[in-house]
């Protein structure tokens, strides 16, 4: 995911963020309809070099990787391996752990000061 599916992010270091979450909707036990993920795919890129961190999760389709898993933009070989190519794993992911590492961790500016309270008030939903 990189190029028109990202969004450029506000601050010096010029970074993107591209989402991709997919879901479906199930018929849940005893309160209705239910909303459950089914993939996601996010990437935190630059706007001059492209994507630098891709985090998937697919457990459906031709990957034999089906947990969740972080791609690094890396020009290094690793054994036979080039560690681009590998498939590091990570725990599951939310829109929400995205946006604080990209406000915390990676100097992005938040659009709004109380973000961290919309952030904790959605994780808790």
């Amino acid at each position: 995911m990189a190029g028109n599916d990202s969004v450029a992010l506000r601050g010096a270091s010029r970074l993107t963020l591209a989402v991709s979450e997919h879901y479906f909707i199930v018929d849940g036990p005893d309160e209705g309809w239910q909303v459950q993920r089914a993939a996601y795919f996010y990437a935190v890129g630059r706007q001059d070099t492209g994507e630098l961190l891709a985090f998937h999760w697919h457990p459906r389709g031709k990957s034999p990787i089906v947990t969740p898993h972080l791609h690094v933009r890396a020009n290094i070989q690793i054994g036979e391996r080039w560690l681009g190519k590998v498939h590091l794993p990570t725990g599951n992911l939310a829109i929400e752990d995205m946006v604080r590492l990209v406000i915390q961790e990676l100097s992005a500016e938040p659009v709004r000061d109380d973000w961290e309270a919309l952030v904790a008030q959605h994780t808790q939903a």
